[in-house]
């Protein structure tokens, strides 16, 4: 269960920012900037269910599993938006999460060398973090 600790708190944190206000994207003046923002948060997001299981972290099925959660999740996240009077259900948001969770696990599973980097020494200190028993 300690593993599953990081994803939660990014989707905790994530579900918390859509209940609030409209939020201010910084440097907001860039068009694009919140898409970039979903497709970077939610391939975290994927990517961090992907490594719940190192032993099948490459598999395709954990792929679509970690795919598949995280679109769920995109979509929950879109309808609470919706809940919010300051705030709208936007399908491009929900596409940028699902391409977000798309590249980052492919990227994850094909390219060595960003896996390398994600089980590096410092990233290891912070899963070791939230997984000691």
């Amino acid at each position: 269960m300690r593993r599953w600790i990081l994803p939660i708190l990014l989707i905790a944190t994530i579900a918390y920012a859509s209940g609030r206000g409209n939020p201010q994207v910084p440097g907001g003046g860039f068009p694009g900037l919140d898409k970039i923002a979903h497709i970077l948060v939610f391939g975290l997001i994927a990517t961090s269910i992907c490594r719940l299981h190192p032993q099948r972290a490459l598999s395709r099925t954990m792929a679509v599993i970690a795919i598949l959660l995280t679109a769920f999740f995109g979509l929950v996240d879109e309808w609470l938006q919706s809940m919010n009077p300051n705030r709208f259900f936007e399908w491009a948001d929900f596409l940028a999460d699902v391409t977000g969770a798309v590249v980052a696990v492919f990227v994850y599973q094909k390219w060595n060398w960003y896996r390398n980097v994600l089980e590096s020494q410092p990233f290891l200190i912070a899963k070791n973090l939230f997984t000691r028993s």
